[in-house]
């Protein structure tokens, strides 16, 4: 387990919602407001497992969008409906 602690002035990365911009990518910054509205954070699919009765196989795919970081190539996120032989897939496991 890790503790980290920053004491010190933040100066111009001390903001707002209204005045935090682009230039605030990269550092760490002091955001200082009132919280008037929270909801649930739905988490996304990053890797699903399926498998085709017909073939007897099982299939991954790992999906990538663009706030991954260094994920390359960015994928769909539509799920495997056949196989490559146009069996039907069922999908077993996603986390």
């Amino acid at each position: 387990m890790y503790y980290c602690a920053f004491i010190g002035n933040f100066g111009e990365f001390s903001c707002n919602p209204r005045t935090l911009r682009s230039t605030h990518l990269n550092h760490m910054v002091s955001l200082e407001g009132i919280v008037t509205k929270c909801s649930l954070v739905r988490p996304k699919v990053v890797k699903s497992v399926h498998y085709s009765e017909k073939g007897s196989k099982w299939y991954f795919r790992e999906y990538k969008d663009q706030t991954m970081s260094g994920s390359g190539a960015i994928t769909t996120s539509v799920y495997p409906r056949e196989d490559e032989d146009g069996n039907p897939v069922c999908r077993a496991v996603s986390h």
